[in-house]
């Protein structure tokens, strides 16, 4: 138990410490679709073709290349980097990983909606998720994306669901697209 005198040892401020950032980790903010919308620079649709792991200071960090099938909003080239703090790197003597919390970890094949804000400086030409997890929509992962355009009978059916998953995205944001720079 705290009390207030414990407070003022080291230890007990190290224990303050520690409970706040704890209490602080536990909560998240959720954007609204409108924030996220007005955060983005780029809206697109895009399949996941690589993705690279690497160092920067003491931080790793993975970048994600994606090949963009449509523009929403901004403009884009056929391949977009995507910068995503956390990672994993095998090559060490013995393997480290780390994950950031809420960041989005990508699938290869993995088919979605990102909602991108550009990076600056470091990452120039690059760009980072709008509210991490909060700004991807997967729309399929995955053998899903390589199955629709095998001749394979679940082709059309697994199509049909992604063009859904669009269909419902495209409800949701569109508006929401249209009047970005009215605002």
């Amino acid at each position: 138990m705290l009390t207030r005198n414990s407070v003022k040892t080291p230890l007990g401020l190290l224990t303050v410490a520690l409970l706040m950032a704890a209490g602080a980790s536990a909560s998240t903010l959720q954007l609204t679709d409108r924030q996220m919308v007005d955060a983005s620079d780029l809206v697109i649709v895009g399949e996941c073709l690589e993705m690279k792991s690497e160092w920067v200071g003491r931080n790793l960090m993975t970048r994600y290349t994606f090949k963009v099938d449509e523009v929403w909003a901004g403009q884009a080239a056929g391949l977009v980097e995507v910068v995503v703090p956390g990672g994993a790197d095998a090559n060490r003597k013995f393997p480290v990983a780390t994950v950031w919390p809420g960041a989005p970890i990508f699938s290869p094949n993995e088919r979605a909606l990102l909602m991108l804000d550009q990076l600056p400086l470091l990452y120039e030409g690059a760009y980072s998720v709008v509210g991490f997890n909060q700004g991807r929509f997967t729309v399929a992962i995955g053998p899903l994306t390589a199955a629709k355009s095998s001749a394979s009978t679940s082709g059309p059916a697994l199509q049909r669901r992604e063009s859904a998953e669009l269909d419902r995205l495209h409800a949701r944001f569109d508006q929401l697209i249209a009047t970005k720079g009215d605002r």
